[in-house]
């Protein structure tokens, strides 16, 4: 597959934890809260257009977006011959230009999952439960190269992946382990927050806050993300 050349580093800014803005954790947490954006991949129809279409995901720990693909979806085609794509995921309100934003310029590839990635998968996107049933869907991990972030009017900036990678990944299977460790931890926090919330129930969790199902999905973001489960638990012991 010939992809061509790509500028993978344009003019990124150098962003260090702990800095008074960390636009890594910002762009991470903007990802981490949606669950819908719009794909774009290079058509095999109309060769040099982009083809862009609506597409669900899910982060991973690494807040690396995984989409569930269809054999029949125009953007798998596309994929399955040049694998470079964007995913744009735009934030609500009635002015889309003055909305946050972002834009993940990724290399797409495909993965075999295990079942406790799966299990997780369908948790933070339980419409994927009846796709995944039907047998010829596949996951597809987005693997940012660059990533686009518009936090508003007048902040605009390329964040190295680097500086977007998540600074702490804990695997899916070692995920429920900790979740249900939380269960009975004395945690200020997240008690508070579930007395505000009686009947979230914690389904995700990863560097940069907690995920809950409600109805409607719920998330507790940290204050500044978190290098390990003990740096987690530090921030959750903390009254705000």
């Amino acid at each position: 597959m010939d992809t061509g050349a790509y500028n993978s580093s344009p003019n990124f800014p150098s962003i260090q934890h702990g800095q008074m803005t960390d636009w890594g954790f910002q762009a991470r947490m903007f990802v981490r809260s949606a669950r819908n954006g719009t794909l774009a991949t290079h058509s095999l129809n109309y060769a040099g257009f982009p083809f862009s279409s609506v597409a669900g995901f899910v982060p991973d720990n690494n807040a690396r977006p995984v989409i569930l693909v269809s054999p029949l979806a125009e953007h798998s085609r596309n994929l399955s011959v040049d694998h470079r794509c964007s995913l744009l995921i735009q934030g609500k309100g009635e002015d889309a230009q003055a909305t946050g934003r972002v834009t993940l310029i990724c290399e797409a590839s495909e993965f075999k999952a295990d079942e406790a990635f799966l299990a997780r998968y369908v948790r933070l996107q339980p419409s994927a439960e009846r796709l995944l049933a039907l047998g010829d869907f596949y996951l597809m991990r987005l693997v940012p190269m660059a990533v686009r972030f518009i936090a508003g009017f007048g902040s605009i900036r390329w964040i190295n992946p680097a500086d977007y990678a998540a600074p702490w990944s804990i695997e899916p299977g070692e995920e429920d382990r900790c979740i249900a460790m939380l269960e009975k931890a004395d945690l200020p926090l997240l008690d508070a927050f579930r007395q505000a919330n009686p009947d979230a129930r914690c389904i995700g969790m990863d560097c940069d806050g907690l995920e809950f199902s409600s109805p409607p999905r719920l998330r507790l973001d940290l204050t500044e993300p978190a290098g390990s489960f003990d740096e987690l638990l530090y921030q959750l012991s903390q009254s705000r």
